[in-house]
């Protein structure tokens, strides 16, 4: 088991599931906190990426923010697979990323993958990815608390995983 060092990554796209059986793809681009399931198991986020990055598409996609080109490309593919897709990307000017440590969401399927309908190897290994979040479909904005070796000199909150809802441009 290799750990992940928060403190040397620089783009991770890693998936959680809420507490309703959703399933969400996160991007970081260097910027976005990781949950700490992230960084415990190199070889389990690395398998989580190689199955989504070859599952089939399933559904079509509504885009939450404007969108063109590869940006646009690249969250329905994942949202084509099932996914919610959430960006540490705001996504407020189109073709200008704004970073920041909390997650927006930029698309979603038309029909959600559950949990439940994945291949047991799969579930398993998400069984360590499971989030506070309710329900992916219903928050538009995630935060995640910082992790310990990224900001070593920054206390760890209790509990910062939350969401704030923005109605999503449908």
């Amino acid at each position: 088991m290799t750990v992940i060092s928060a403190a040397e990554y620089l783009d991770m796209e890693w998936y959680g599931v809420d507490r309703r059986g959703g399933l969400a793809v996160f991007c970081s681009a260097g910027a976005g906190n990781l949950s700490g399931f992230v960084l415990e198991n190199q070889e389990r986020a690395d398998a989580l990426i190689e199955y989504f990055q070859g599952a089939a598409r399933i559904t079509g996609s509504r885009l939450c923010l404007p969108k063109t080109g590869p940006a646009e490309r690249v969250a329905r593919e994942f949202s084509d697979r099932g996914l919610y897709y959430f960006d540490a990307d705001d996504g407020t000017t189109p073709g200008v990323c704004s970073l920041h440590a909390y997650y927006t969401k930029h698309s979603e399927p038309r029909r959600p993958l559950r949990y439940a309908e994945l291949p047991e190897d799969i579930r398993e290994i998400l069984s360590h990815n499971l989030m506070e979040t309710e329900d992916f479909s219903l928050a538009d904005v995630i935060r995640i608390g910082p992790a310990r070796d990224r900001f070593p000199n920054r206390e760890e909150p209790g509990s910062t995983e939350g969401e704030e809802r923005a109605p999503c441009v449908r």
